[in-house]
């Protein structure tokens, strides 16, 4: 499951003429045999004006000091949070949806969730919250900074310490970050390395954690298209 779907596949329907390049780098991986077949199932976030609404872990919230929780739902949210509506709506309407329809693995543990920015923290807030749904999350360029016109450290640390007292069993989910080094990557790596802190004290040790720095990588679908196979590999590998 991969959110920001109309970015995935066809970069003359973008609007930075970029592309993830999903389907040649899962075809080349499945051929070679590197990864398990597997099918990817693209959710095409709701525009400008809802996607960070729709792609913020919502039950951070109330940790939040009331000005900027307030800032936060105006300014980014489009006056409210949408995130566990987003959450439900994958794990209660699509997965049953492409269950019935596809033939897919009945193992939850077989289904994977993945996104980079927003996508990457919700891909995260999806996997605390439903961990019995997922056998992992790759969460690419994720944007602990929460939002995009509200940025404080209040806000990046009530981010941190949900995710701290919320993580799911190691030894049952496999979680993927990653960062490069330019734009608005570059301003990521010291909020990665205190998640990187908590996933060590929570037993996500090498196998069941990971967490890379690409340098000189941006943050564009370009860039992630270039290290695509590398948390696809991880997750999916062939076993």
């Amino acid at each position: 499951y991969m959110h920001d779907g109309q970015m995935l596949f066809d970069s003359t329907n973008t609007w930075n003429h970029q592309e993830w390049q999903v389907d040649e780098t899962m075809e080349r991986l499945i051929s070679k045999g590197v990864i398990q077949p597997t099918i990817v199932v693209a959710i095409a976030n709701g525009g400008s004006n809802y996607r960070t609404s729709d792609y913020f872990p919502e039950d951070v919230i109330p940790s939040l000091p009331e000005a900027i929780a307030d800032s936060l739902i105006q300014n980014d949210l489009a006056g409210k949070a949408r995130g566990n509506r987003y959450v439900d709506f994958l794990i209660h309407e699509l997965k049953p949806f492409i269950k019935e329809r596809y033939a897919v693995s009945d193992n939850p543990m077989d289904h994977y969730i993945m996104g980079s920015s927003m996508g990457g923290l919700i891909s995260l807030y999806a996997t605390l919250q439903y961990p019995e749904e997922f056998g992992g999350a790759a969460c690419l360029s994720t944007h602990w900074l929460g939002a995009r016109r509200t940025r404080n450290a209040e806000l990046s640390s009530a981010i941190l310490d949900y995710t701290a007292e919320h993580l799911p069993n190691p030894y049952s989910t496999h979680l993927y970050f990653d960062h490069g080094t330019v734009g608005l990557d570059s301003l990521y790596a010291p909020y990665q390395s205190k998640m990187d802190s908590i996933l060590a004290a929570n037993d996500f040790v090498e196998g069941r954690g990971m967490s890379k720095v690409f340098e000189g990588a941006d943050h564009n679908e370009r860039s992630w298209s270039r290290r695509l196979e590398v948390p696809l590999t991880y997750l999916l590998g062939a076993k």
